[in-house]
């Protein structure tokens, strides 16, 4: 059940050349992490979740039914639903064929990473002369 709820949550995009979730080796992020515990209640709110509405086991449900789901889990407990998923998020784009996937590489721009284009310093000339903005300190409010 926990890679089509990774794929339900990102199912990759052969365009982007982004992979689904699913894979990624969560399992060992997971207990890198020390988060086996929440991904289980995650899980399990979710069967539940499922078993209320539907009648039926997650894993059978249709790609919009499984989201809303998601959706209804993070309605009942925020702050599980924020932790698994910046984990799941976390996860899926520090892995290294995520990254080599994306356009925009997986190296550090700089110094010796991707080219960066050069700027155009003259667009904050307008900023420089305007001067100052804020009010000194030892000025009182009015």
């Amino acid at each position: 059940m926990l890679n089509l709820v990774l794929d339900t949550l990102l199912p990759g995009d052969e365009a982007l050349h982004a992979p689904p979730a699913s894979s990624i080796d969560f399992a060992t992020y997971q207990q890198r992490f020390g988060i086996e515990q929440q991904v289980a209640d995650f899980l399990q709110g979710l069967s539940d979740l499922a078993q209320q509405h539907h009648a039926q086991r997650f894993e059978a449900l249709d790609t919009e039914q499984r989201l809303k789901l998601v959706d209804a889990l993070r309605r009942q407990d925020l702050r599980l639903f924020t932790s698994v998923v910046t984990h799941c998020l976390r996860a899926y784009y520090s892995s290294e064929r995520v990254l080599r996937g994306l356009p925009s590489g997986a190296v550090p721009p700089f110094p010796e990473g991707n080219p960066m284009p050069e700027d155009d310093w003259s667009l904050l000339e307008p900023v420089y002369l305007r001067g100052p903005i804020d009010r000194p300190v030892d000025t009182p409010l009015k």
